[in-house]
């Protein structure tokens, strides 16, 4: 016997088929100016960036007591829409002949718009719109040593946005929050990148470290079937 439960599968042949489909429609633009003569001792980089996804996605719902006898008994359809709309930019200043900082950040802000449709013992719709302003910045410095080897630290934020929960419905008495927030992280590295015999060996080290805030992890509901 399956210690778990029959409602999971321990092969292939145990395997229930279920059908899952999505459709999504995405319209990206960046617009990026940059200096034009990279030997200058200051050099840039600026943009902006839009984005509208719209997506559709459907699923059948299976409660772990109808999967064993293969049954199903519900469905849900999710519509969302994203936009983003984000600026850009960065400087590399060079310090001393072999010493080069850089500077950049991204300003941006998303929002997103979810309808969710549920047949789960009745019909019920969940509506949900979220929106959040990110800025995540970057710092570095890079030294060129006299040979072949590029030394550098930086630091720099990571950002992941947020959306909307599944939605379980009124069939099922665990409650979940509509929806999730974003979580971001923050890297520190040290590196060195090096040519060796003649250019035939290339060697790039580093040494990083990576810290996440706001962690956002799925949590299933395995006895609502989610």
């Amino acid at each position: 016997p399956n210690p778990l439960g029959d409602e999971y599968p321990v092969s292939y042949a145990d395997a229930r088929p279920d059908i899952v489909g999505i459709d999504q429609i995405t319209l990206s633009q960046q617009v990026r100016l940059a200096s034009s003569n990279s030997s200058e001792r200051l050099n840039w980089v600026a943009g902006a960036l839009y984005l509208h996804s719209h997506n559709v996605g459907g699923q059948d719902i299976g409660t772990a007591a109808l999967a064993d006898g293969g049954a199903l008994n519900g469905w849900t359809v999710t519509y969302r829409t994203m936009t983003q709309l984000a600026v850009f930019g960065q400087i590399d200043l060079q310090l001393r002949s072999r010493l080069r900082a850089t500077l950049g950040a991204r300003l941006e802000h998303d929002s997103y718009h979810s309808l969710a449709q549920l047949n789960f013992q009745s019909l019920q719709y969940f509506a949900v719109d979220g929106a959040s302003t990110p800025v995540t910045p970057h710092f570095g410095f890079a030294y060129q040593g006299a040979g072949t080897g590029l030394y550098y630290a930086t630091v720099a934020k990571g950002y992941r946005s947020g959306g909307p929960n599944a939605s379980i419905g009124a069939a099922c008495a665990v409650s979940t929050p509509v929806a999730y927030g974003p979580d971001f992280v923050w890297s520190y590295e040290l590196g060195a990148k090096n040519s060796l015999l003649d250019a035939r060996l290339q060697i790039d080290a580093s040494l990083f470290h990576i810290s996440w805030h706001d962690v956002q992890v799925q949590i299933p509901v395995p006895e609502c079937g989610i």
